[in-house]
């Protein structure tokens, strides 16, 4: 998905659109991603709170507004689609999912819509990048569910939960290979993806996590025995690695006989209440990594 200017300052999605129909004067285009974006994906929010504020939320929009300062960056996260009104004026480097970096240049007063997008940000210029976001929540399984209602005439209420968490996890990654016209059925790897998600589910109901202040941060060793065990020895220590890339942490791993011990520390000394608060749980789900992994595990990619 492309875009191009079609008015001074004002980026309209267009899919016939290429850069070179862009006036050279003008903003370059903001894209989404190729593929399906991970639904559910941790946005900004969840990813940089300390950037984030929220202006004013229904159950059909999101309005937030976002800052960055000079030289920070935002790790990658995800966005419905959206539109982007900036402020101030802001050069930043984009990498989208599975892309190279595109550096962009905004002044104040342009504005910008972008389909669902999974993206990493960098201010690379010497101002404060402050924009507005409009996020719309209009899904396409709020559309089905809409429509199978209309087809049952409104005489009963149809279901949107499958029962099960990691049912529902697997569906959702099914539906998203199935709509993506590049997926490479010889590769697709679903049982990978179950696996993977009994190690979750081994960590989070039966791994025993002491926890204690340190420094900076907490130290937690998580333990176990049997399956528990295996599982809190190959996800650990790659979720730690995750979490190297959130703002100011840092994360290392340590075997222990029985388990894994995680240290978290960050270097903003206004954020240890905030790490310390999150707790094991809270950290095992911070970062927008998890639902990546998920496909990429159903796709053969890669694995812990």
């Amino acid at each position: 998905m492309t875009g191009i200017v079609v008015s001074p300052g004002v980026v309209f999605a267009d899919d016939t659109a290429t850069t070179s129909d862009t006036p050279a004067n003008h903003v370059q285009p903001m894209q989404g991603n190729d593929a399906a974006v991970s639904a559910g994906a941790d946005d900004m929010l969840r990813i940089a709170p300390h950037n984030t504020k929220v202006l004013f939320e229904n159950d059909r929009v999101r309005v937030l507004e976002t800052r960055t300062k000079p030289g920070e960056k935002l790790p990658m996260h995800s966005h419905p689609p959206r539109v982007n009104y900036f402020l101030n004026p802001l050069q930043e480097r984009i990498t989208y999912q599975g892309k190279q970096p595109q550096e962009y240049s905004w002044k104040a007063g342009d504005v910008a819509f972008s389909e669902a997008v999974t993206l990493e940000v960098a201010n690379i210029g010497t101002t404060e990048g402050r924009n507005i976001v409009v996020e719309l929540k209009e899904t396409a399984s709020n559309t089905a569910a809409n429509h199978a209602q209309h087809m049952h005439d409104n005489d009963a209420t149809v279901p949107t939960m499958v029962g099960q968490d990691a049912f529902g996890a697997i569906q959702e990654i099914v539906r998203l290979l199935e709509a993506d016209p590049k997926t490479d059925w010889s590769k697709v790897n679903i049982e990978a993806l179950r696996e993977h998600l009994i190690d979750m589910n081994e960590i989070a109901l039966r791994a025993k996590a002491i926890t204690h202040n340190v420094d900076g941060g907490l130290q937690i060793d998580v333990i176990g025995s049997g399956r528990t065990l295996a599982a809190i020895r190959r996800v650990m220590p790659a979720h730690a690695s995750q979490m190297n890339g959130l703002p100011n942490w840092q994360a290392t791993t340590k075997p222990l006989p029985s388990g894994v011990r995680l240290v978290v520390t960050t270097s903003n000394p206004d954020d240890v209440s905030h790490l310390r608060g999150l707790g094991f749980m809270g950290l095992m789900v911070s970062g927008a990594h998890h639902q990546l992994h998920h496909l990429a595990l159903a796709k053969g990619e890669h694995a812990h």
